[in-house]
């Protein structure tokens, strides 16, 4: 899956009914006086909402097929509740798990409320919807098919001018290496696990652990700005010692 930013002119989203895409996702403030939405479009949710077909509360979602006014033939909602960037990339999880069993190719996504997206948030946004997508199918022939999506863009309105407005999308890149890697584990029938600090069982399993040979000092290595360590461990089975590799990561800038 691909990720883009689809700068907007409009502050109501005047535009998101002539989007050419496969499907266009509004993300919607808890409250109604904080949409911030064209005429037509806030009649479509309002209708929804009268009609109970779609309750303002975190969570909550709603498809909505060749909807009038719009050029996409599906409309998703859902509704954004309070948490920042976590509540966002819950929102996003729910969209995805309706979205990857539809027919969706490309899939233009927005943000009703008053407030710009952060990069945080268009990050949490990308990452949903990455991780929910992924499916490994390499020895699996039985397995179902990939989601159709491959392009997901997230709105953001353009930036006055003289003003910058830049967005961070290296976790879809994180996830794209996670991803290959779970692969390449499920190939060999082990599991991926990515843990900051040792967690009970590895600290359990340590002291039965025959220790590993202390490496000397790297000063090229250790001169890198911006290094970061983790440990990817993997276990085949609980009667073998997982085997735990040091992950070693330069970020950029």
């Amino acid at each position: 899956m691909d990720a883009r930013i689809l700068l907007t002119t409009s502050p109501d989203l005047a535009e998101a009914l002539k989007w050419n895409s496969d499907a266009v996702a509004l993300l919607l403030p808890l409250k109604r006086e904080d949409w911030r939405v064209c005429a037509e479009l806030a009649s479509l949710i309002d209708d929804a909402v009268a009609s109970g077909d779609l309750k303002l509360e975190a969570g909550k979602s709603l498809y909505l097929h060749r909807p009038a006014g719009l050029k996409s033939a599906r409309l998703y909602l859902a509704v954004v509740g309070e948490g920042g960037a976590k509540a966002f990339k819950r929102a996003a999880h729910t969209l995805a798990g309706q979205i990857k069993s539809a027919p969706v190719k490309t899939l233009n996504l927005a943000w009703t409320g008053a407030t710009v997206l952060g990069s945080d948030t268009v990050e949490a946004i990308v990452s949903a919807f990455a991780d929910a997508v992924y499916l490994y199918r390499h020895t699996k022939p039985s397995a179902p098919a990939a989601p159709a999506l491959r392009t997901l863009s997230v709105a953001a309105p353009k930036a006055e001018p003289g003003a910058t407005r830049t967005f961070d999308l290296r976790a879809l890149q994180e996830l794209r290496g996670l991803a290959t890697a779970s692969d390449l584990l499920a190939r060999a029938g082990a599991t991926l696990r990515v843990a900051a600090e040792p967690t009970r069982s590895a600290a359990a399993n340590a002291a039965h652990r025959p220790r590993a040979p202390e490496r000397g000092p790297c000063p090229a290595s250790d001169a890198r700005r911006g290094k970061r360590r983790g440990e990817l461990g993997c276990c085949r089975s609980r009667r073998h010692q997982p085997k735990l590799l040091e992950l070693s990561r330069t970020l950029s800038g």
